[in-house]
């Protein structure tokens, strides 16, 4: 039996690895195979190379492409593609933190023009039509100022995590992908408060366990 890929994407300081972590062991306890793919890969070559870019060592956010910035990304994501292949053919569950649906909202979020955008997603798309395709995408929304104030305790940002209004067209990205590709949109928040991460996982599942 082939195994099946589900992707958990999310908005900054939206939990996306507790809860990657949370479904692999659930899954577990009910008796399926499953491991954890976390991208991008900061202990591989190609992971390091993104590290770089996040840290400003090719430029501001403005000054370098997203056509640079994204491919960087596929790289890291291809450079695992044996070893995800492994994985679904010996018939265990992937869960995924962050595959290609982040870099199309990332990257696709540094153009204002809506139809230039749509163009580059579209590119990314082709660019990673290769990889596995996830059976299921869940998408967790946190507004911008809600993830601002989990993450001011944090000792550094990254060049995207420091510029607010980039990060307000990355949600946008990434709610008008979630209302174009069907995903599952779970809403972490209400009056200004996170839900706890067992609520969050509780939605999580309940959206995906037809699958199982």
């Amino acid at each position: 039996m082939k195994g099946m890929l589900f992707v958990i994407e999310g908005t900054d300081a939206s939990g996306k690895a507790t809860q990657v972590e949370l479904l692999k062991n659930r899954l577990i306890k009910k008796g399926l195979d499953s491991v954890i793919f976390s991208f991008p890969r900061y202990d591989t070559r190609t992971g390091r190379i993104v590290k770089q870019y996040l840290d400003g060592d090719f430029g501001s956010l403005e000054q370098v492409t997203p056509e640079f910035a994204s491919l960087l990304y596929s790289l890291d994501k291809y450079a695992a593609l044996k070893e995800l292949e492994q994985a679904l053919d010996s018939g265990k569950i992937v869960v995924c933190d962050r595959f290609t649906a982040s870099n199309a909202a990332h990257q696709g979020a540094k153009f204002s023009d809506l139809n230039d955008r749509k163009k580059f997603i579209e590119w990314i798309s082709f660019t990673e039509s290769r990889l596995p395709k996830p059976i299921a995408t869940i998408f967790l929304d946190v507004p911008v100022s809600i993830s601002q104030k989990l993450m001011k305790n944090r000792s550094s940002t990254d060049i995207h995590e420091s510029n607010i209004q980039y990060l307000e067209r990355v949600r946008s990205a990434y709610l008008m992908l979630a209302e174009k590709e069907n995903w599952f949109k779970i809403n972490c928040t209400e009056n200004e408060c996170i839900f706890s991460r067992e609520k969050i996982h509780s939605k999580i599942f309940d959206s995906i366990k037809r699958f199982l």
